[in-house]
């Protein structure tokens, strides 16, 4: 900087070198999708299909027979069927939002199947099954490799920045 005379200003000397910015660490994705990612897909894929089609079914059955308190619960089936099959597709395409969706869901179809169980709907064998299934699941999404697929730091990406 120079003053009105065209001297140097003597605070330029005097001052520090700025620091550099640093930016957070960004992981680096794999370049091929992983074996878990792919199964899992099919897995969710089987699951939300399953419950797609089941609660188009159990709404077509209560329309029948002019059930109407079964009308929201199997329309609420069918809406979980495709919230879960949109995220799957998510999981498999790397988006961040679809790991996070299906955690979500798995997380809501446990609690619901806790509730079911409480209030007598279902019971025995279907309860453990679909409590562990929803488990499993659950951990699956978010375990290591797919968390690095969608973008995540994953167990294995380079947490080091530099």
């Amino acid at each position: 900087m120079v003053d009105t005379n065209g001297d140097p200003v003597e605070r330029d000397t005097a001052r520090r070198p700025l620091k550099p910015h640093y930016r957070r660490a960004v992981a680096t994705r794999p370049v091929f999708r992983p074996v878990s990612v792919w199964v899992l897909s099919v897995v969710l894929l089987l699951i939300s299909l399953v419950n797609l089609l089941a609660g188009l079914a159990a709404f077509l059955d209560a329309v029948d027979h002019g059930d109407e308190d079964a009308v929201p619960l199997s329309l609420g089936r069918a809406a979980v069927g495709a919230a879960l099959l949109v995220c799957t597709i998510g999981i498999f395409v790397g988006a961040r939002w679809g790991r996070v969706g299906a955690a979500s869901l798995c997380a809501l179809n446990f609690v619901a199947t806790l509730i079911s169980a409480m209030n007598g709907t279902i019971g025995g064998f279907a309860v453990i099954l679909a409590l562990s299934v929803n488990l499993v699941l659950g951990f699956w999404v978010v375990s290591p490799r797919v968390d690095a697929w969608t973008g995540g730091t994953g167990s294995g990406a380079d947490r080091r920045v530099g």
